[in-house]
């Protein structure tokens, strides 16, 4: 009984340092897009790292019966978020493989309804300009008029929400030290 104690210790250190080791993942059967072509190999996950070496033990073994993997696609253009339905959005991304979005134009409270929706593991990284720069009347003048019109912005959108006009560099100066870097 005199090493009892130091018996449980030590199966309390090789326990902690077992569950402290990444998980080691065979990913078999699939085909993998390598930039240019599928290609049907094994791929290993070590943690949150891929390789295509094969690691001395494996904890587990998924069978992708042949199906093609790529990596996460991202939205270079949209304005869809926030939406109506904003968590469906995120879905419809999510389940098409976009991780990334830009939104080109938002209106300036944008990020700020977003908090603990985004930019998170279990949904999309978005990533916004906050307004638009454009000359008085040019796009998207128009399709910010006609969302007042239908009662879906105001105003306040035509400059200083959703675009900032601007004539001048003197401007852009004022508007992105007023308006955009401090958001």
């Amino acid at each position: 009984m005199k090493h009892a104690g130091a018996l449980v210790l030590i199966a309390l250190t090789l326990a902690t340092a077992a569950a402290q080791k990444p998980e080691t993942i065979a990913w078999r059967n699939g085909a993998w897009f390598d930039g240019s072509e599928f290609r049907r190999t094994d791929v290993y996950s070590i943690g949150e790292q891929l390789t295509l070496k094969t690691p001395s033990q494996v904890d587990r073994t998924v069978d992708l019966t042949g199906k093609f993997v790529t990596g996460a696609f991202g939205e270079a253009h949209n304005h869809n978020v926030p939406s109506d339905d904003t968590p469906r959005t995120i879905r419809a991304y999510l389940e098409r493989g976009i991780f990334y979005v830009m939104i080109q134009t938002n209106v300036p409270e944008a990020p700020a309804k977003l908090k603990g929706l985004i930019n998170r593991p279990d949904s999309i990284d978005v990533l916004f300009a906050n307004g638009s720069f454009t000359a008085p009347g040019g796009h998207p003048t128009a399709l910010v008029r006609r969302n007042i019109a239908n009662g879906g912005m105001t105003n306040d959108d035509l400059d200083g929400g959703f675009i900032q006009p601007v004539r001048s560099p003197d401007d852009i100066d004022r508007v992105w030290s007023t308006r955009i870097k401090t958001q």
